[in-house]
């Protein structure tokens, strides 16, 4: 047992060790209730499998996540009322990972990509294993279950066995993640077919030639997560994404588009993931991401249009608005002290610009998004603004602008809600939301070897990584003594 401890402790080190601390753009108290209450919203509504309803393997993975990077902010007691039963968020994170696990799909025997190229650790394998979940949609899903995957097999120990009773049976965490990374690379586009610009993307599920910037930022975030956790990937991933994808899906005035410039659809999420993917290859804040940050600053407040376009969604647009008790009387303050009104943030594109923003710029940066294009004074005019201990510096700048309004949007009544967020379109609704929303609120970094291209460095130990260490060691440490130690009767 105490080299178990041991293993966990130094895995827990790793992870945690570049996580920033946090303050937000209200209050730190406001920001902190914010989390907690949206974590206590995701745990009264997970299922009795383990899973949240919808999306199952997409909504649970980010749900877990959710749970998982925001350890060191839970609630005390950590435990909500789920369906007339207590249920601790230790307990949550369990059934939803044992959930993920017996949903996973193996594929057996893996080799070469559609050039012809080995995918297997090292090159030269002959056969190779893959994961992935949810085959209809699979891009997507597993980019949100990898994540909670890896980082909770980083808390267990890499090389221990996962606990699934599933087609991973006997698999250790690594061995997890090196078959998702496995099975990303065997069907990324190398483009033969469809024309060499989209060589480097991923779209929906294997056997489509083609890409889009949607999806391909799913292959990114999973193959960062799975490189946290120790998987490898071949080189020529990076290669093909660098020198064909991401210079093909660039508009001339900075924004990245959902295939290619030209079709009409080029959106806020499609840009930020489109940055993610830059700093994936070696290529964060150089010309070309500056001009992509650049047209995000122009368009920060955009109406928005769709699943895809735009940050906010403005006062009275949607259904939802008008329903939420939370919103109908809130006012969101403007950079010039004005009310504008309230309602709810769009979760996809804010999720996919906040990673965009963060892997390329940071959260302290103020030069990219200017004070006069935000959407709010950051809490300014109700004197909110940000502690000087936060990652911003106690600047009013882009994450802060976005704190301030998932504070201010966030539902409180009826009690059934309260945590969550309204979203207006169906394709991103709670609790997807909430998980997204809370991930914002908390600073979540992205792996490393995401925001430096693939080489990543150890930073120096933060003092909220230290207090994130302390209480996953101690937590996660007494749960399983506790389940070790045999019962009496």
């Amino acid at each position: 047992m105490k080299r178990i401890l041991t293993f966990v402790l130094g895995a827990i080190l790793l992870f945690f060790a570049g996580w920033p601390s946090t303050a937000s753009a209200a209050t730190e108290a406001e920001k902190l209730a914010a989390i907690q209450m949206g974590l206590t919203h995701l745990c009264t509504l997970q299922n009795a499998n383990g899973s949240w309803s919808g999306y199952a393997d997409a909504y649970t993975g980010a749900a877990v996540f959710a749970f998982l990077s925001q350890q060191g902010k839970w609630p005390t007691p950590a435990q909500c009322t789920n369906n007339g039963n207590t249920l601790t968020f230790q307990t949550v994170i369990l059934n939803g990972i044992t959930f993920l696990l017996n949903d996973a799909v193996l594929v057996p025997n893996l080799q070469n990509n559609a050039a012809g190229q080995n995918i297997c650790p090292g090159g030269s394998g002959t056969s190779c294993k893959g994961v992935y979940w949810y085959a209809s949609d699979q891009t997507y899903t597993t980019g949100f279950v990898s994540s909670a995957i890896n980082v909770y097999g980083i808390s267990q120990g890499v090389n221990n066995v996962a606990p699934s009773t599933g087609q991973l049976a006997g698999l250790t965490w690594l061995q997890i993640a090196q078959y998702i990374t496995n099975e990303f690379a065997s069907y990324q586009s190398v483009e033969t077919t469809a024309g060499a610009d989209y060589a480097g993307g991923w779209h929906y599920t294997p056997g489509q030639a083609d890409a889009d910037m949607s999806t391909a930022q799913w292959g990114v975030i999973s193959i960062g997560y799975d490189e946290l956790a120790g998987a490898t990937t071949p080189s020529f991933v990076r290669t093909l994404m660098k020198n064909n994808w991401l210079v093909a899906d660039q508009a001339s005035n900075g924004e990245a588009c959902y295939q290619l410039p030209g079709g009409g659809l080029c959106t806020h999420s499609d840009t930020g993931g489109w940055l993610t993917s830059m700093a994936f290859v070696g290529q964060a804040n150089n010309p070309a991401a500056n001009l992509a940050l650049a047209w995000l600053n122009l368009h920060w407040t955009d109406a928005t249009n769709g699943d895809w376009y735009g940050i906010f969604v403005p006062a009275g647009s949607g259904s939802g608005c008008a329903n939420t008790a939370s919103t109908s009387s809130i006012n969101i303050y403007s950079p010039t002290g004005a009310a504008i009104g309230g309602c709810s943030p769009y979760a996809y594109p804010m999720w996919a610009v906040y990673k965009g923003m963060e892997s390329n710029v940071g959260l302290a940066d103020n030069s990219h998004v200017l004070p006069a294009n935000l959407k709010t004074d950051c809490g300014k005019s109700i004197g909110h603004l940000p502690s000087a201990s936060s990652p911003s510096g106690g600047v009013c700048n882009w994450w802060e602008d976005q704190n301030e309004f998932l504070v201010r949007t966030q539902t409180t009544s009826p009690a059934s809600a309260a945590g969550s967020w309204v979203d207006n379109f169906a394709d991103w609704p709670d609790p997807l939301d909430t998980a997204l929303f809370v991930n914002i609120l908390g600073a979540v970094p992205l792996p490393a070897s995401i925001t430096q291209g693939g080489a990543p460095s150890v930073p120096a130990l933060s003092l909220w990584g230290l207090v994130a260490l302390a209480v996953m060691l101690v937590g996660f440490a007494a749960f399983w003594l506790r389940k070790a130690r045999p019962q009496q009767s």
